[in-house]
C-alpha cells in the first residue's frame, strides 16, 4: 500500500483540497454567487460613494493575460451595472444570496472597493 501510495504521489497525483473558483478576467457571462452586502466607501476627493460588495461563497481568483491583474483567493467582489435596470435589481438584493452573470476584472482605481471587480450582466436571488 505505502509503494502504491508513493507512486502516485511521485507521478504528481495529489490529494484533492478545495481550490478557489478562478475567473478569467474581462469575460463575460461567468457566473458567481454570494451574499450580497454595501457600504459607503471614500472615493475621488474623499467623496463617500455608495458600494455594492459580494461577500462570495468561496475564495476566488482571477486570471489574466497581464499579471498585474491576476488576483488570488479574495473574499470579495464590487459589482456593478452600466444598465439602471440591472442596478435597481442589485440595490433590491442586498443581504441576499444572489447568483451573478458578468464580466469580472481587476480593481485598478479608487472607484473600485474589492480586489475583484465585475460589471453586472444579470442577477437573480438564489433561494
Amino acid at each position: 500500500m505505502r509503494v502504491v501510495l508513493g507512486v502516485l504521489l511521485g507521478l504528481g497525483f495529489m490529494p484533492m483540497t478545495a481550490q478557489a473558483d478562478c475567473y478569467r478576467a474581462l469575460e463575460g457571462g461567468q457566473v458567481l454567487t454570494g451574499v450580497l452586502g454595501s457600504g459607503r466607501f471614500e472615493g475621488a476627493r474623499g467623496k463617500l460613494v455608495q458600494a455594492y460588495i459580494l461577500n462570495l461563497d468561496a475564495p476566488a481568483c482571477l486570471s489574466s493575460k497581464y499579471p498585474e491583474d491576476e488576483r488570488k483567493a479574495e473574499p470579495k467582489a464590487h459589482i456593478y451595472s452600466a444598465d439602471n435596470a440591472v442596478m435597481r435589481k442589485i440595490r433590491q438584493f442586498r443581504g441576499k444570496k444572489v447568483r451573478v452573470v458578468g464580466e469580472p476584472f481587476a480593481s485598478a482605481t479608487i472607484h473600485h472597493q474589492a480586489p475583484i471587480v465585475v460589471l453586472v450582466e444579470r442577477i437573480e436571488e438564489v433561494k
